[in-house]
């Protein structure tokens, strides 16, 4: 079968979609053709230059190219530019004429509602959509609601990341649904590099403890309350790396921090590098946030796949995993001393190495892309089979 997958962003740029990679390797692997078409943009809506068409990691890449806009510019301009671009998808999957769509979050799944007849396809929520756009006016983020649950009553299949948002998309009617988390698998998650020659470059000195953030920067997030913990602390170092709105505010901070250094966006497949490298991950997202609550971040599984402990915050989902497995440390969200006593007991290589084996076994088992794969390849035969 021909499968489109389509996504809001660009699939490689700053950096490759790590989950479209490995649902889009699982499908080939079932013996289905895949192609992405993507909207040549960043998650924080700067125009991605990249070639039209290409194959990565032997997917067929179509990218959307459509005016974007980053998120300081006016809201009725941005919206304008989603719908234009949603139309340049549209077309383009009919185009391709597939036999299943997987739609990547709502902002693409909505194409769907707009076809009188087309092919089967399937909503993947990785993300609380409603929530995570909480913050803007009303009437969004019920628009949103009221979307995804026509979304969610149409689709075939629906695929979600976190056992709080299936339970919420399940209330809005969902049949044929699964769950797959944004999984690593340990065996492929291995460092090319010894851990010692990024110390080195970072400058961490012998002795300290290196905390390290790469991912989505943005508000809700803890990472400037982490510079701000580091700056208060000894034998510490904190590496936060990525892209987003507020890059250039935390490239700042980290300039002004004697302990922080910023290392940029970081391909996906150099990650094993730096966690090797690290002795904690930051995972700590503002309970505040809607999305924030329920989500399963990538922290999670990369940490557990790297054996490394994870801080989180409580009153998060995150949180309650890791209090209920014993692989991290939780503290209060915004909370400087709470964050430097979690730390402080992070000190313990033994301490460390208990959450790390525990993370690593979890990462083997039930939270490993293995089991992932196989639960998303049964949706895709049981979508054929019907």
């Amino acid at each position: 079968m021909k499968v489109v997958i389509a996504h809001g962003i660009d699939l490689c740029e700053p950096y490759l979609d790590n989950r479209i990679a490995l649902e889009a390797e699982a499908i080939m692997e079932a013996g289905h053709e895949v192609t992405v078409v993507c909207w040549a943009r960043t998650v924080s809506g700067e125009n991605v230059d990249g070639a039209e068409e290409e194959v990565v990691n032997e997917v067929n890449v179509r990218r959307v190219f459509s005016p974007a806009s980053t998120p300081d510019k006016p809201l009725p301009k941005r919206i304008f530019e989603h719908l234009l671009a949603k139309q340049k998808i549209s077309k383009i999957i009919k185009n391709l004429d597939p036999d299943i769509v997987h739609f990547n979050d709502l902002d693409t799944a909505v194409i769907a509602l707009f076809w009188s007849n087309g092919p089967v396809w399937v909503y993947d929520a990785r993300e609380y959509y409603a929530g995570m756009v909480s913050h803007l006016p009303w009437p969004l983020p019920d628009l949103a609601n009221f979307l995804e649950r026509l979304v969610v009553r149409r689709a075939d299949g629906i695929i979600t990341v976190s056992p709080v948002i299936m339970r919420r998309l399940a209330s809005y009617g969902a049949s044929s649904r699964i769950l797959v988390y944004n999984s690593r698998e340990p065996d492929r998650f291995v460092a090319s590099r010894k851990p010692g020659e990024l110390r080195r470059l970072w400058g961490v000195k012998t002795g300290e403890l290196v905390v390290i953030y790469i991912g989505s920067l943005g508000p809700g997030r803890s990472i400037m309350e982490m510079i701000d913990a580091v700056d208060n602390m000894d034998q510490i170092s904190f590496i936060v790396g990525g892209h987003g709105v507020w890059a250039r505010e935390v490239r700042e901070s980290a300039a002004k921090s004697g302990k922080t250094n910023f290392v940029g966006p970081i391909p996906s497949g150099d990650l094993p590098d730096y966690y090797a490298a690290a002795d904690v991950v930051l995972g700590a997202l503002d309970p505040a946030h809607p999305n924030h609550q329920l989500a399963m971040p990538n922290k999670l599984f990369e940490s557990i796949s790297a054996g490394r402990p994870l801080v989180a915050a409580r009153g998060t989902l995150v949180g309650e995993v890791i209090e209920k497995e014993g692989i991290g440390e939780v503290t209060d969200y915004g909370n400087r001393e709470g964050m430097i006593r979690a730390l402080g007991k992070l000190r313990n290589p033994e301490i460390r190495k208990k959450y790390g084996d525990r993370g690593l076994k979890l990462a083997k088992g039930e939270y490993g892309w293995r089991w992932q794969a196989r639960k998303l390849r049964a949706l895709y035969r049981s979508i054929a089979k019907a």
